[in-house]
């Protein structure tokens, strides 16, 4: 997801967010295994419009919840919160440039 054109980002973050709408508890688990939090936090901000809109989506799926039919009731500051544990406990190191992706994730939201 982090390379190739906007278009083909759009069609991996679908098929991606596919995969998981189809079997989340199966897929969660991979989907986050591969590393994918830097690249659907940079699409959520940079990507094309379906790609935004799908990175969110898929965002909200791999969140460490049971209930993620629930989503509309969570704050978007917590949600942040969670999306940054997530990329912490991957064990990931986050960089000045994740930091900032998630910034102007948070300003774009309004949070």
């Amino acid at each position: 997801m982090e390379d190739g054109s906007p278009q083909c980002k759009e069609h991996a973050v679908g098929i991606l967010l596919h995969i998981c709408q189809s079997c989340r508890d199966k897929y969660r688990g991979l989907i986050l295994m591969e590393g994918v939090m830097p690249g659907l936090l940079q699409l959520s901000v940079d990507g094309t419009w379906g790609a935004k809109n799908m990175a969110r989506d898929l965002l909200f799926l791999l969140r460490d919840c049971t209930d993620y039919a629930s989503t509309s009731k969570q704050s978007r500051h917590e949600l942040m919160e969670q999306i940054m544990q997530a990329i912490d406990a991957d064990g990931e190191k986050v960089d000045g440039t994740t930091l900032r992706l998630v910034q102007e994730m948070i300003n774009k939201l309004n949070i």
